[in-house]
């Protein structure tokens, strides 16, 4: 089969076509698997598409990777919206037209249906989640609806020897993915509680890292309002000279008194007597003080 990978806002609805109902045992469920196809100019296609880039705000974790329904710029985030909320609605109506015909045999047990959308809501304040996510399994071989064999690419467009998705699919990442619509899947539950979700394979992702930003100021950049306020006091040169004189004459002084003074005494070993009641052993204990505070915030990191 031939195929061509659409944009979200090429695809028209009308040219889905569903094939023939298959029964499918996935792991113990009884299910119907109806495969969808695109028809475009008499070729029939399976349906792939590329999403738009997402940045990711939560890494990969335990075989599902959630896609925040927020891209580079708000209209390609209506966008995207709007289509899968558009795969929600059209297999909705068509179940409702053509159901009694693929579940003809089981059809009197299908009560309680419900339909699994493709957009989840997220309890999270964050405005990046205001869409929704679509969540995407990743490497689950255990179902018949898996996505194993995933091939992953970074932005140089070099294949990934390995599955380590846990290094690039990560919150910061940017990553395109090729998604394809595969079928229609309606799972019958012994309890009269059944399901139907679209079936949702990844065939490619590409990851692009975050990169911090390195800026050179070329140019000056001081804020002009930040800059100290000049002093004007002028002082005059001749009596800074008079007064580093006497200052040196009473340095040369106290250096005679000393050199001639026997009493001084030297105690073997350097030592600090931090007193309680001193400046010195105040503004030491502050420090140490600090010095943990400091320690307490990092370690909490």
């Amino acid at each position: 089969m031939s195929y061509k990978i659409f944009k979200t806002d090429e695809i028209n609805f009308n040219n889905f076509i569903y094939q023939s109902p298959k029964k499918i045992n996935d792991n113990g469920k009884n299910c119907i698997y109806i495969p969808i196809v695109y028809k475009e100019n008499d070729t029939i296609l399976p349906i792939l598409f590329q999403l738009p880039s997402i940045k990711l705000n939560d890494s990969y974790k335990k075989g599902n990777l959630l896609l925040p329904i927020n891209t580079i710029n708000t209209k390609k985030t209506a966008s995207l919206k709007k289509f899968l909320d558009n795969i929600d609605e059209k297999i909705i109506h068509d179940f409702k037209l053509h159901g009694k015909k693929w579940c003809k045999e089981i059809i009197d047990n299908l009560k309680n249906i419900e339909y699994k959308a493709l957009v989840n809501d997220i309890d999270d304040d964050d405005s990046i989640y205001s869409n929704g996510v679509l969540s995407i399994q990743i490497n689950n071989n255990s179902s018949c609806f898996s996505n194993s064999n995933i091939k992953i690419y970074n932005e140089n467009k070099n294949l990934l020897n390995n599955n380590n998705y846990d290094n690039v699919l990560i919150k910061g990442n940017i990553i395109q993915c090729i998604l394809e619509l595969k079928g229609l899947v309606i799972v019958i539950n012994d309890n009269n509680t059944n399901e139907i979700f679209p079936y949702i394979k990844t065939h490619q992702i590409r990851y692009i890292e975050e990169k911090l930003l390195d800026i050179n100021l070329d140019d000056y950049s001081f804020l002009e309002s930040e800059v100290e306020p000049r002093n004007n006091t002028q002082i005059e040169p001749i009596k800074i000279m008079e007064k580093l004189e006497e200052t040196t004459d009473e340095e040369e002084t106290s250096e005679e008194n000393n050199s001639n003074d026997d009493s001084s005494n030297y105690s073997d070993e350097s030592s600090i007597d931090l007193d309680e009641n001193s400046e010195s052993s105040s503004d030491v204990s502050e420090f140490l003080k600090k010095i943990k505070k400091n320690n307490n915030a990092i370690n909490r990191h």
